[in-house]
């Protein structure tokens, strides 16, 4: 794979507190770093809410779950959350084998999160 990334990252929509983050690839030891500071960066600017398209997420390591745990705390601290959408493969067994899949769920009904692509157009 060498002279492309392993890890596509692209903010498709923001409205609000709320963004939808796709990602295509590997979440990995050597991807984690622009992942983390994209995630960061969105949060810093106020989107609290946070959605993640996981489903073309083909593998993620311990360190791919550690900016997720971590992002996932960074969002409630400011009031949010993150949630994952479109989980399976090994993503999901990697999930469900860690307990995680819990806190990663779909967002609760009349929450304002990003659902779906559909939602709302992309605000910037």
């Amino acid at each position: 794979m060498a002279g492309s990334p392993a890890l596509t990252v692209d903010v498709v929509l923001r409205s609000g507190s709320s963004a939808r983050v796709r990602l295509v690839g590997e979440i990995d030891f050597c991807t984690v770093d622009e992942l983390r500071r994209i995630l960061q960066q969105l949060l810093d600017s106020g989107h609290t809410r946070l959605t993640l398209d996981v489903a073309e997420v083909t593998f993620c390591d311990s360190s791919g779950l550690g900016v997720l745990v971590s992002t996932r705390a960074g969002a409630e601290r400011r009031g949010g959350r993150l949630t994952l959408d479109g989980t399976q493969g090994q993503l999901a067994r990697l999930m469900r084998t860690t307990g995680l899949e819990i806190l990663f769920g779909p967002a609760p009904a009349g929450s304002g999160d990003l659902a779906s692509a559909g939602d709302v157009a992309d605000a910037g």
